[in-house]
Order: structure tokens, then C-alpha cells, then sequence
């Protein structure tokens, strides 16, 4: 199942990345899943000015909730958040993640590969 990792920069200050981004889905046919008010944020901010425990809290409340709505592909349009899941996430937890974390462009990608999306 893929997850969209909206972020707190798409949900909150730039909904139109969002919504662009679930259209772009939607248009594809993409099976996805939101996690809604399960979501928090990826602690990106936290972690890179020093809050290391709080980054660690949202570290482990996303991984618990994304694997509840049985993610297996998370994707994400922030590059912010991709980082931080990607590559802060096994370090701040010391485990791999149970999902690949995808950014969007590269799923874009995919689906113009395979089809799902065409430019006239």
C-alpha cells in the first residue's frame, strides 16, 4: 500500500502541493492512503536545531502509524521529509524501515514510464 506523506509545509503553509500531488495520484490511478490527523510532522526542523528527543518521538509515532495503515511505499512531494525518512529515520530509530520511501518525482517518473500518465 502507498502512503502520501503530505508534511507540514504542503498540509499547512502550501495546500496546493497537496492537492496537486493527490490529484496527480488520483490521475494515475495510484491505490493510496492518507494518514491524516495520524500524521505528524518529520521532525526535520527539531532534529537539525538540536531537539534530538522530540525528533526521535515523531520519528517513532510516523514509522508506528505508516505501518498500521500497512504501508509499504511512502511517498512523499517535500524534499525536506524525504530526507528526514529516508536517511534520518534508521539512524534516529537504529533499525530499517519496514517501507521504501519513494520522493514524488521519482514516482512520477515510474508512472509516465508505465503509461499511467501521457502528455499530449
Amino acid at each position: 500500500m502507498i502512503v502520501y506523506f503530505a508534511g507540514c509545509m504542503a498540509t499547512y503553509r502550501l495546500p496546493e502541493i497537496a492537492e496537486a500531488t493527490i490529484k496527480v495520484l488520483k490521475h494515475a490511478g495510484v491505490d493510496f492512503k492518507l494518514l491524516g490527523e495520524d500524521e505528524w510532522c518529520c521532525g526535520s526542523v527539531a532534529l537539525r536545531t538540536g531537539y534530538q528527543d522530540q525528533a526521535e518521538e515523531m520519528a517513532r509515532h510516523n514509522v508506528e502509524a505508516l505501518k498500521e495503515a500497512g504501508a509499504d511505499r511512502v511517498v512523499t512531494a517535500c524534499a525536506g521529509c524525504f530526507r528526514t525518512l529516508a536517511l534520518d529515520y534508521p539512524k534516529i530509530l537504529g533499525e530499517e524501515l519496514p517501507f521504501e520511501v519513494v520522493h514524488f518525482p521519482t514516482l512520477l517518473k515510474e508512472l509516465i514510464e508505465e503509461g499511467r500518465i501521457e502528455f499530449p
